[in-house]
């Protein structure tokens, strides 16, 4: 501790939400609207325990404090990132890539097959980092079909990694996909393995900020079908921007 009650140094945890916040801006977030997302985040966390053990509001409070960074290390961390960084990784895949980024000689088939599908359906370009993760997951994904609905599944899942090991690789924190592992197993939905690291797993229990909030819609807004999946976690009507 660093003798305020507060963590010398940020978990991972808050590292990539950090990170995740900042990526595709051209202008970085302050500190005091980064702590105070953080801080939603931790009292969320907190009052579940503290309903469960009986806590009285001033202890709430006191546990709140004892968690939260403080605004110098929230700083500090906002000058190591760069949120426009370009990542040979983000560059298109394209077999030339196999030089420096080899795949497994029976996954090429699959990756290739899910290059054409992206181009049909006018997705973004399938990145090397994307086809990195796809080569990992087609066994699982698709089997031994390779027809509309499993490559469409292998974009969704592959993406949800690729997104998520970016974050990790931005923020310097361990690329841990337990969560999505669970997903991909059958374990849980997907949907929510996926936005419990977008966001804070507490967004279902209805608090979002308005900041955040915005994100969200921003990181969906050309994803119909995660934008559904969006509203039915937040518990919010498709009537409130306009949707129906």
């Amino acid at each position: 501790m660093n003798g305020k009650g507060r963590p010398e140094k940020l978990t991972d945890k808050f590292r990539r939400l950090i990170t995740a916040r900042q990526e595709g801006r051209k202008k970085k977030l302050k500190a005091p609207a980064v702590q105070e997302e953080i801080k939603l985040v931790i009292e969320q966390c907190v009052r579940k325990e503290a309903s469960e053990k009986g806590w009285s509001e001033e202890l709430i409070k006191e546990q709140i404090k004892d968690k939260l960074p403080g605004i110098s290390s929230i700083q500090k961390y906002l000058k190591e990132i760069d949120p426009g960084k370009v990542y040979l990784l983000d560059n298109p895949w394209h077999i030339g890539t196999l030089d420096d980024y080899p795949l497994p000689s029976e996954a090429i088939r699959y990756v290739l097959e899910l290059q054409s599908w992206v181009k049909r359906n006018g997705k973004q370009p399938l990145t090397i980092l994307h086809a990195l993760w796809a080569s990992r997951l087609y066994s699982k994904v698709c089997g031994n079909k390779i027809k509309e609905k499993e490559l469409q599944n292998l974009w969704g899942y592959s993406g949800g990694y690729a997104w998520y090991d970016r974050i990790c690789k931005m923020s310097g924190t361990n690329t841990d996909t337990t969560i999505l592992d669970e997903a991909v197993m059958g374990l849980r939905e997907w949907k929510d393995a996926l936005f419990s690291l977008i966001a804070p797993v507490e967004l279902k229990e209805g608090r979002c900020s308005p900041e955040l909030l915005a994100w969200l819609l921003n990181k969906t807004k050309d994803d119909p079908e995660q934008r559904t999946k969006l509203y039915e976690i937040l518990h919010i009507s498709t009537e409130k921007d306009g949707e129906k």
